[in-house]
């Protein structure tokens, strides 16, 4: 038997920070972002979920940037991304912030292992 759980599913109340990004959807003309996950967190029911699928639409505005650093222990400097051009993609998401009208991922790139930040302002 199959049991229906509810569950509350708001952005804020999601946690992805030890589960891997199985696939990422982009199309920057669509202004649609799918970011499906092997699994998440639910903070407040304190349980844990497999495959979550997170979908952001129209956006005003997305920025995406990473930082490099020459070695380990240095300090490092902020490239801006040209999403049209050279999309990164997320291997893990370690940190989801909501404030106000902005979205904040933070994690570690798939592609270069760099830390990435996604930050995406009036989406729905």
């Amino acid at each position: 038997m199959l049991k229906s759980l509810l569950i509350d599913m708001r952005l804020n109340n999601i946690a992805l920070s030890d589960c891997r990004i199985l696939s990422t959807i982009f199309d920057a003309a669509k202004k649609i972002l799918v970011i499906e996950s092997e699994g998440s967190f639910l903070i407040e029911e304190q349980i844990s979920v497999s495959k979550t699928t997170i979908t952001f639409r129209n956006w005003t505005n997305f920025d995406v940037m990473k930082f490099v650093s020459v070695s380990p222990f240095s300090e490092s400097y902020k490239i801006v991304i040209d999403i049209e051009k050279d999309f990164e993609q997320f291997e893990f998401i370690q940190e989801l912030e909501i404030e106000d009208n902005c979205i904040s991922m933070r994690g570690f790139s798939k592609t270069s292992g760099e830390w990435l930040i996604y930050e995406l302002l009036g989406c729905e």
